[in-house]
């Protein structure tokens, strides 16, 4: 991301959190679809088009999980509007011009107590 990028510096960026276990018939992302949506969603507020269809993504997901070597993990998308010019309403007016850019992640997941075998005090 570069350091004059819209925004670093006026925060026009939607990002959800997608969490990925291993099954016994590999890798299972939970409520994927719903991610999607709310990701769609909240870009279409800055009014953002996502450059990349549903279905391109989630080819992008499964080939990124594919290479991670984790057990459990999180998924980030993050969708923002990147560097070209600096100021404006990106998506109206003078800032029409922005470019989108996307980037995902995984990070490793850690269990909840629970998850690790540990039991959970009630209160």
């Amino acid at each position: 991301m570069h350091v004059l990028s819209h925004a670093l510096h006026y925060g026009t960026g939607v990002f959800e959190r997608a969490r990925c276990y291993d099954t016994t018939r590999g890798p299972a992302i939970f409520r994927w679809e719903e991610h999607l949506d709310r990701l769609y969603d909240s870009a279409r507020f800055y009014e953002m088009e996502i450059p990349f269809s549903r279905e391109e993504l989630t080819e992008a997901t499964l080939e990124l999980i594919d290479r991670q070597n984790l057990a459990s993990r999180y998924i980030r998308p993050v969708a923002f509007y990147g560097y070209d010019m600096l100021g404006g309403e990106p998506g109206r007016g003078s800032g029409a011009g922005h470019n989108r850019s996307l980037a995902m992640g995984c990070v490793p997941r850690r269990g909840r107590p629970r998850e690790r075998g540990r039991r959970v005090p009630r209160r």
